[in-house]
C-alpha cells in the first residue's frame, strides 16, 4: 500500500487488502471478456465464411436452391429458425434470377452462334458462285 496512505491512516490494510483483490478480480473479468470478444469475432467470421462459401460453390456451379433449401440442407438450420432468416427469400430468389439471365444469355448465344454460321455459309455459297 502507498505510505501515505498507510500513514495518515485513511485506509485500512484489511480495506487495502481487499481493493487489491477486487482489482485483481477485476483484471481477471477483464481478460475473460477479451478473450470472449476475441472468439465472438472469430466464430462470426467463421459463419459468414460458410454462409459466404455456400452462396459462391451455388453460383459457380450454375445451382439454384429453394429457401428451404439452403437454410435447412445447406446451413444446417432447424425449422424454428425459419423466420429469424428470412431474409434469406431474397438470396434465393436473386440466385434463380441470375440462373434464369445466364439461362437466357445461353440462348442468346447460341441463337447468335446459329446466325453467324447461317451468315457464313451464304456468304461463302455466294462468294463460290
Amino acid at each position: 500500500m502507498p505510505k501515505n496512505l498507510l500513514e495518515s491512516k485513511l485506509i485500512t490494510d484489511e480495506q487495502w487488502a481487499e481493493y487489491q483483490s477486487l482489482k485483481s478480480k477485476l483484471e481477471q473479468a477483464n481478460a475473460v471478456i477479451d478473450t470472449n470478444l476475441e472468439l465472438i469475432e472469430h466464430l462470426k467470421v467463421e459463419q459468414t465464411k460458410i454462409v459466404f462459401n455456400t452462396l459462391a460453390k451455388l453460383i459457380n456451379e450454375n445451382q439454384t436452391c429453394t429457401y428451404r433449401c439452403l437454410i435447412y440442407d445447406l446451413l444446417g438450420f432447424k425449422p424454428e429458425n425459419y423466420g429469424e432468416l428470412i431474409s434469406g427469400l431474397e438470396i434465393t430468389n436473386a440466385l434463380v434470377e441470375l440462373q434464369t439471365l445466364k439461362d437466357e444469355n445461353k440462348h442468346l448465344q447460341e441463337y447468335n452462334d446459329r446466325l453467324l454460321k447461317k451468315f457464313i455459309r451464304k456468304a461463302v455459297k455466294d462468294i463460290s458462285e
